[in-house]
């Protein structure tokens, strides 16, 4: 999902951090597949998952 909407995951996690929430992101995190299964496309949903 990062390649979509990185920049709009970024500046949600910073308005999180000036609001004073501790933001933790995993480094292994990826997308869970839900757009891709949205779009039609169920074997890479399911890849994903």
């Amino acid at each position: 999902m990062d390649p979509w909407f990185g920049s709009v995951h970024d500046a949600t996690v910073g308005l999180l951090r000036r609001a004073g929430y501790r933001v933790v992101v995993p480094e292994a995190q990826t997308c869970c597949g839900a757009l891709a299964a949205h779009d039609g496309h169920a074997e890479e949903a399911r890849r994903m998952a």
